[in-house]
């Protein structure tokens, strides 16, 4: 197992999943997060598919002895993209993004566990402290930002409706829109919110243990041909069940202008093309319990990019938090 590469496929994961958010945001609110969702994994698998049949021409097709860790990866992107996600975006709309990220520090918890117990991979103290490290950085980044969320949203005296980011066609959602659109309940909100966000940290926990599966049981898998059928089984599961459901034109929008399709564009290409081949391919290389806590330290690129963007003050906790996770990193290297 090669450590550092692991590592370093890693980091760039957290790289480009810090990025692509701020491009599926700007079509979230125009055609709303499910059809977000849909198309990006859509998109992505039809490249990555491309990708791979042009692959398998080359090298001579693919092994049949591959076919049982194959199929892992398929559950995998059953369980950790299709489930994983449509409770990370439920949590998002019901608790919002801070207290959401201070949740999903959950997942790389669940995938340690369940690292030890299924794969007998365990985590050496320096790379446990690191982790630990790592994870309290992260909440103590999104804990300064939830208490600055939360105190501005009560002060206004109103809160988001449960469902109004599910309002598929509106041409453009607002921050301010969605705060002023209705005043409901907090307390059932905030706790279908925590289950959500429980539940999305646990599925995406199980479907990284279940990538990492198929990498122990054919080390040399090609990362290309792994990750498209991940995100293969992910979008087919969701876009199944989004057809079920009813109609998917009207859920979809009015998705083919320009500005929409640009942004899909660059947010597919870093995030399910350019990310998850990363994150399959650190998984080949390091435990699963690493792999995903360095992933989930996206919060702490996302508040200063944020902060930038929109010319925001970073805070001393945010400066923290990030030292605080760098020193983590470190110890996660030490085998």
């Amino acid at each position: 197992m090669n450590l550092h590469l692991g590592l370093s496929l890693a980091m760039a994961t957290l790289c480009a999943w810090s990025i692509s958010p701020f491009f599926f945001t700007a079509c979230g609110r125009r055609i709303g997060p499910t059809a977000t969702n849909l198309l990006r994994l859509l998109f992505a698998t039809l490249v990555l598919l491309a990708m791979t049949a042009a692959r398998a021409v080359f090298s001579g097709g693919i092994n049949r002895n591959d076919l049982p860790a194959y199929a892992w990866l398929m559950a995998s992107g059953a369980i950790g993209l299709a489930l994983g996600d449509t409770f990370l975006y439920r949590s998002f709309v019901d608790l919002g993004p801070e207290r959401t990220s201070q949740m999903q520090t959950l997942a790389p918890a669940f995938t340690v566990a369940l690292a030890a117990f299924l794969l007998q991979e365990y985590l050496s103290p320096f790379q446990l402290l690191g982790m630990a490290l790592i994870l309290s950085g992260v909440f103590l980044v999104t804990w300064n930002a939830s208490k600055k969320k939360i105190s501005e949203l009560y002060s206004e005296g109103s809160q988001v409706e449960q469902n109004s980011i599910d309002n598929q066609a509106e041409p453009l959602r607002t921050d301010d829109t969605l705060k002023n659109s209705a005043v409901v309940s907090r307390g059932p909100i905030w706790l279908n919110g925590v289950w959500a966000s429980f539940w999305s940290a646990m599925f995406q926990g199980i479907g990284t243990v279940m990538a990492r599966h198929a990498f122990i049981l054919r080390p040399h898998l090609d990362s290309v041909a792994a990750t498209a059928v991940r995100l293969c089984a992910g979008a087919f599961a969701l876009w199944t069940y989004s057809w079920l459901r009813g109609p998917i034109g009207p859920i979809l929008g009015n998705w083919r202008t320009r500005p929409i399709l640009k942004r899909l564009a660059v947010g597919t290409l870093l995030g399910p093309i350019l990310g998850m081949l990363t994150f399959i391919s650190a998984l080949k290389y390091a435990p699963a319990g690493i792999v995903t806590t360095i992933t989930f330290m996206t919060p702490l690129l996302i508040i200063p990019l944020g902060a930038w963007r929109y010319g925001r003050r970073i805070t001393a906790a945010t400066v923290a938090g990030t030292a605080l996770s760098l020193v983590g990193v470190i110890l996660l290297g030490m085998a």
